[in-house]
């Protein structure tokens, strides 16, 4: 084998090593998260709902029309990272096909953007399911 063919294979086995590095079932530990965003007792739809952990790789949700969501970890990997998760949301307009749009009415003169989810942290175990009801409450 000459030099440059063993330097050229040497390199392309490091780059495939550290592609697929991460990919296989030593990946992180997941635990499963579902839920409904209620306001006044009333779903939610179109909530973006962002779970992110103290450490590692936030997860991502979105309600629909009966303010029902699934927690991803990846896009197709439901869950989220085992650990302590702050919740953070927004109103996102609806696309073609979405669900319909309607943010919560104003109360007591403030805008729906004053609105903040309880519980504002949750607890992710691995290998479990946890279902939360999540509460659009007025920022304090």
């Amino acid at each position: 084998m000459t030099k440059e063919k063993a330097v050229f294979t040497s390199v392309a086995l490091a780059t495939a090593l550290t592609t697929f590095v991460g990919c296989g079932p030593g990946g992180p530990s997941l635990g499963q998260v579902t839920g409904v965003v209620l306001s006044d007792g009333k779903p939610v739809p179109n909530v973006s709902i962002e779970l992110i952990p103290i450490e590692g790789r936030p997860s991502l949700a979105r309600t629909d029309a009966e303010g029902k969501f699934t927690a991803y970890y990846l896009p197709g990997q439901p869950g989220a990272a085992t650990g302590t998760h702050r919740l953070k949301h927004e109103f996102v307009q609806a696309g073609p096909g979405d669900v319909s749009f309607e943010r919560p009415k104003r109360r007591n003169g403030k805008k729906p953007e004053a609105l903040v989810l309880e519980p504002k942290e949750i607890q992710v175990v691995a290998g479990e399911s946890i279902e939360l009801e999540l509460k659009l409450v007025e920022s304090k």
